[in-house]
């Protein structure tokens, strides 16, 4: 007599549960891994960006010339520029430049209306928030010659490493930030030449905290 073995497994209607029920977890969860990928690629760029302007400032002391990190609103780049006194020209530094930001990442401060305020002594780091001041061309024995450069921000310091605008006076307006959409991740240069870096969530409340 023919023994009848028993098969088992899911039926058609089983699978098809478990692969909606799948979709619908992906559902939920793909747009807070994208958003997560997101911050970790805006909060690397501003690190990078604070780097940059930390070894401007150093090349600007070791060379007793003047220095800036020239951001690039259009090719979404940075990179540090250091003026030369023979020829009278801004010359970009080879090393390492220049830096593209992360897809995704863009300049500009979203939807923030007021800068960073320092927790400790309650002023805050600019007047009015905003990108650092256009980048100039340069002219013959004066770095805030030749013109402005459009869509661009430069943070600039002296032959001492102290920040400075294209003119070559101290200030403390000097600042970088980039927008990933409702997060912003700000770099600011305090008066004494102290990088700190921002992050503002403008889909929330319109505040900053320090990083």
């Amino acid at each position: 007599m023919a023994r009848v073995r028993n098969q088992k497994g899911f039926s058609l209607i089983e699978l098809m549960i478990v692969v909606a029920i799948a979709l619908i977890i992906a559902a939920f969860a793909v747009p807070q891994i994208t958003e997560t990928l997101r911050n970790y690629r805006l909060a690397g760029d501003a690190r990078n960006i604070k780097s940059e302007i930390l070894l401007a400032k150093m090349r600007a002391a070791a060379r007793f010339t003047r220095s800036r990190v020239r951001a690039d609103f259009n090719a979404r780049t940075f990179q540090t520029d250091l003026w030369n006194k023979t020829t009278s020209t801004w010359d970009p530094v080879a090393v390492g430049a220049p830096q593209i930001l992360s897809q995704g990442v863009t300049y500009g401060v979203a939807g923030m209306t007021d800068p960073p305020v320092d927790p400790v002594t309650g002023d805050p780091t600019q007047a009015l928030l905003g990108q650092a001041a256009e980048c100039t061309a340069g002219d013959t024995d004066d770095p805030a010659g030749g013109g402005d450069m459009a869509n661009t921000a430069c943070v600039h310091f002296n032959s001492r490493g102290f920040p400075v605008d294209a003119a070559g006076t101290a200030t403390a307006e000097s600042a970088i930030y980039i927008t990933s959409g409702t997060v912003v991740e700000g770099v600011t240069v305090s008066i004494n030449g102290i990088g700190r870096i921002w992050r503002g969530d403008s889909s929330a409340t319109d505040y900053w905290i320090r990083r």
